[in-house]
C-alpha cells in the first residue's frame, strides 16, 4: 500500500528517469543498485545534517568536529508503525504492512501503542456522563 501522494511522485518520477538496463526506480548514475552504505552517505546523513539532526562525538586530527546521526534509516520504520497505531490501525493490519513474521512480534514491539483498558474504561465513563447529563 502506498499512499496517493507517493504514487503520483513515483510515478512523475518514471517519465524523468533517465532509462538504465535494470529499469530501477532509484539507480545509482551508473544504472545499478545503491547499497546501504551508499543511501546513508548520500542521502541519509545529509538529509539530516541539513536538519540539525546531529550531535557532535569528537574532533579530527584538524580540530573539525566530528558529528553523527541521531537516527538510524531504520527508525523511520518505527515511526511509521507508530503512526499507523495512532490512527487506529488494527495490530493485523500493522504487521502485515510492517512485515513482521507474526502478530506476536508486533505486540511485542508495539503494544504498548494501543489503548489499554484503563482508556477503554475512561472513554466508558465519558460515554456514561454524556447519557446521563
Amino acid at each position: 500500500m502506498v499512499a496517493p501522494m507517493v504514487l503520483n511522485t513515483l510515478r512523475t518520477w518514471k517519465l524523468a528517469c533517465p532509462a538504465k538496463p535494470l529499469n530501477l526506480v532509484f539507480p545509482t548514475e551508473n544504472g545499478t543498485i545503491h547499497s546501504n552504505s551508499n543511501i546513508h552517505r548520500h542521502c541519509w546523513e545529509p538529509l539530516q545534517r541539513k536538519a540539525g539532526l546531529t550531535h557532535v562525538i569528537g574532533q579530527d586530527a584538524d580540530g573539525a568536529e566530528i558529528r553523527e546521526t541521531r537516527y538510524r534509516f531504520h527508525d523511520l520504520r518505527h515511526v511509521a508503525a507508530s503512526l499507523f497505531i495512532e490512527q487506529g490501525w488494527s495490530p493485523k493490519r500493522v504487521q502485515t504492512v510492517i512485515g513482521h513474521s507474526s502478530i506476536q512480534v508486533t505486540f511485542d514491539t508495539y503494544g504498548h501503542l494501543w489503548k489499554t483498558t484503563e482508556d477503554d474504561l475512561r472513554a466508558m465513563a465519558q460515554i456514561e456522563a454524556r447519557l446521563l447529563a
